[in-house]
């Protein structure tokens, strides 16, 4: 390992120990991590001065894609110690800053053409709201059927990414149902070492088809499961890219993670062959859901991500009370007043207010450009390579 890849180690793991939940997963040399934990907590000041130092010699290597990665990752990781120190940074910098993403806001204009496509796809009632509502309750598996669902949509992705790419021999994605009340979380992914991956599916909340599906995608294949143990076998292979061992919840690699989980999964399975895989569930175990609409509703839904993103704006930017961005997020997003909790109580981290920034954009900039790269080349570079997004968008220029 050189010296540039063991600081970046040792400053991730030293933001971590300051921000709980900044980092995701620590894949890394034990004894990196035995160290931080046997010294005393550093500053946030002292980190970003060693991100700052750490990203003038990244600079050096800007030629190559793991330079161009690693500079941007240090980027994410002087602003994130920057406001674990308390500084004020204005939320369309720090969403730059963090995501290498721009903080657009979204035309009304737009969320209300979303509106017209649930509108013609979804049964007559009340409120389009309470609509969209009724057409999830309608699709809830049942709850004894979760993890068998979850099981068969777990096989069938992987059956398709191993025909597409090289996952590494002994992969192991391993599902553990939970039972948690309260709705503290949906699904947990932990790494359970550089080949292994262990998913927490938390049984006592309602789980809508198209909710699991989705889930169930981006945190395995080719989600995040699929691109970590990659990344691992490049680790072991190469001898070299130890910085990718350490996964932030919050930077520019999560952005694409982020990216990927929302759209790869129709680049190794396509709406026609996972509706009839779903209706062959689905008679197997007694379902009763329209596939075709359920798809139709779930496409359309994916379109008001940016609802939060603009929310986000309201209230950080704005300074539109929190009773007024709830009502927004429940008008224009649709959301449900459990989902318009979740989006809130994400907002109010100095960190995570973020993320809707990166659900609502990095999926649009993945999908333009595997259009552009070729679906089955583009997710397998990203699930192996260093890419950024403004990589991305220089390349799709």
């Amino acid at each position: 390992m050189d010296d540039i890849a063991r600081r970046y180690l040792l400053l991730a793991l030293r933001l971590g120990r300051l921000q709980r939940g900044l980092l995701d997963a620590y894949l890394g040399p034990a004894e990196l991590a035995e160290v931080v934990a046997g010294e005393p907590p550093a500053s946030p000041r002292e980190l970003h001065d060693e991100a700052l130092r750490l990203h003038e010699l990244a600079a050096d290597q800007a030629g190559s894609a793991s330079g161009t990665w690693l500079a941007a990752q240090l980027t994410a990781l002087s602003a994130a110690a920057r406001t674990i120190a308390g500084d004020e940074i204005a939320l369309p910098e720090l969403v730059e800053q963090l995501l290498d993403i721009p903080a657009e806001q979204e035309p009304e204009v737009s969320l209300s053409a979303t509106h017209r496509l649930l509108d013609a796809a979804l049964p007559p009632g009340p409120s389009l709201r309470a609509r969209l509502a009724e057409h999830r309750r309608a699709t809830v598996v049942p709850s004894e059927q979760v993890a068998t669902v979850a099981h068969q949509l777990i096989a069938l992705l992987r059956d398709r990414c191993v025909e597409d790419f090289s996952l590494p021999r002994g992969e192991l994605l391993i599902l553990e149902p939970w039972e948690i009340g309260g709705g503290a979380w949906d699904t947990r992914l932990a790494a359970a070492g550089p080949r292994e991956t262990r998913l927490e599916l938390n049984l006592a909340i309602d789980w809508p088809l198209d909710t699991l599906l989705r889930s169930i995608a981006a945190e395995t294949y080719p989600g995040r499961h699929a691109q970590r143990v990659s990344r691992q076998q490049a680790v072991a292979e190469e001898g070299d890219r130890w910085e990718v061992s350490a996964l932030c919840a919050v930077s520019p690699d999560t952005a694409l993670a982020d990216g990927l989980g929302a759209v790869g999964r129709q680049a190794v399975l396509g709406d026609y062959e996972l509706s009839a895989e779903l209706r062959r569930i689905g008679r197997k175990l007694g379902l009763h859901v329209d596939v075709e609409r359920d798809l139709e509703v779930g496409r359309a839904r994916r379109l008001l991500a940016p609802a939060a993103s603009n929310a986000a704006l309201l209230l950080h930017q704005d300074g539109l009370p929190a009773s007024e961005v709830r009502g927004y997020l429940a008008e224009m997003g649709l959301l449900t007043d459990r989902e318009v909790d979740r989006v809130m109580e994400r907002l109010a981290h100095p960190l995570l207010r973020v993320d809707p920034f990166s659900r609502a954009y990095a999926p649009r900039l993945v999908g333009s450009w595997l259009q552009a790269t070729g679906q089955t080349e583009g997710v397998g570079r990203l699930l192996c390579e260093q890419l950024t997004p403004g990589m991305l968008r220089a390349e799709a220029a």
